[in-house]
């Protein structure tokens, strides 16, 4: 039973464990998810126009969500050629410019400082100080 509860991974390959755990519970929580919606629409019937769920609201911005989507993208085709710390400043950059674009010169140095502290301090101190693995 003890053999069960034990995972031996290679220190060098722990930072490929956490992804693909995440992503089996990802998919099993969207299949119980989606049994529940078929098992209710087998038991209850058809929804009606008004009682239909929308995840979107009228008058979404699409633009920030797919300009969202392409930053992440671009961030994980970044991240091997880039490293950690570079890549994650550009992608602070592009994220803050998707989703609040703004042209003053201090929320520009805002932007900035926040694009080149956050990540520099998650370096220091998951990648240098603990020795994390970072990607």
């Amino acid at each position: 039973m003890t053999d069960l509860l034990r995972l031996n991974v290679d220190f060098s390959d722990y930072h490929l464990v956490f992804p693909v755990a995440i992503g089996v519970l990802l998919a099993v929580l969207l299949l119980i998810i989606g049994l529940r919606w078929a098992v209710r629409r087998v038991r209850y019937g058809p929804v009606s126009a008004e009682q239909r769920f929308r995840f979107f609201q009228r008058g979404f911005d699409w633009k920030k969500l797919f300009g969202a989507i392409v930053c992440i993208i671009a961030y994980v085709a970044l991240l091997n050629p880039l490293g950690f710390l570079l890549s994650s400043i550009l992608f602070v950059i592009a994220v803050s410019a998707v989703l609040r674009p703004t042209t003053s010169v201090r929320g520009l140095i805002g932007i900035g400082a926040s694009a080149i502290c956050t990540p520099l301090a998650i370096w220091l101190v998951f990648g240098q100080l603990f020795d994390i693995t970072l990607p």
